[in-house]
């Protein structure tokens, strides 16, 4: 069995990334367990899965905390490996109370600063994993739901029209790319669910509404969009 270790920082992020997995291995061949990393406790999280005969094993672990991320793959790096993990991904939002202290107002995008919190990353690996190689860090550019807002299908399903949209976007949200327009692409999103009366502040039920209109085929052709470029570079990590 192929074991992967994905550590990612909050409830949004994994319920992103064990419906990308369940969808993108259409149910089969997989087993996917979930926790939630609080102090020294793990918790489980609802909805794990599992398929008979599975081939590949992930454990999502929720670590409550943008910073956390590194800091949990690090201290945990042996013993995932020891218990048989072939890899460990990281992932976490760009967009963080440190990325704000560094850009100041007026609050941007900088692709060197960007840069910066990448290169970062990895030096840390390189400097204190013993198996850095096996261990691939992700940032979501800005935020994962920018992410969200590159599947035109949520929005086709919502019924939101198209016109409320591209004025949200301020352009065709059809060609825009999430990741380098949108700072806090949580609050655009947001911002379009409002316009249907729902509300948008990370929780569980919401997150599971809105992947739940996802096909595998709307992965496929985010990956082949030339847009978000970071979910592609993630994605291309798991599989």
């Amino acid at each position: 069995m192929i074991k992967t270790a994905i550590y990612v920082e909050g409830n949004t992020e994994l319920v992103f990334v064990r419906e990308y997995l369940k969808k993108t291995f259409d149910n089969q061949n997989l087993e996917i367990e979930c926790k939630k990393r609080r102090s020294n406790r793990f918790d489980d999280v609802p909805k794990p899965f599992k398929s008979p005969n599975a081939q590949f094993h992930f454990r999502i672990i929720d670590v409550g905390g943008d910073d956390k991320v590194l800091d949990d793959i690090l201290k945990d790096e042996k013993l995932m490996i020891n218990i048989g993990y072939q890899k460990i991904i990281g992932l976490r939002d760009m967009y963080s109370e440190s990325y704000k202290k560094i850009v100041k107002q007026p609050l941007r995008i900088d692709s060197i600063i960007n840069q910066k919190f990448i290169d970062r990353a990895q030096d840390r690996i390189n400097n204190n994993a013993e198996f850095p190689e096996k261990i691939h860090f992700h940032f979501a550019i800005m935020e994962i739901e920018a992410w969200l807002l590159a599947i035109p299908s949520i929005w086709q399903a919502k019924k939101i029209p198209a016109d409320k949209i591209k004025s949200i976007f301020k352009g065709d949200n059809l060609t825009i790319d999430p990741e380098t327009t949108f700072v806090h692409p949580a609050e655009t999103l947001k911002a379009i669910l409002k316009t249907v009366n729902e509300s948008y502040d990370k929780h569980a039920s919401e997150v599971e509404s809105l992947v739940s209109f996802i096909k595998k085929q709307d992965f496929l052709d985010l990956q082949q969009s030339n847009r978000c470029n970071s979910f592609t570079t993630f994605t291309n990590s798991v599989i």
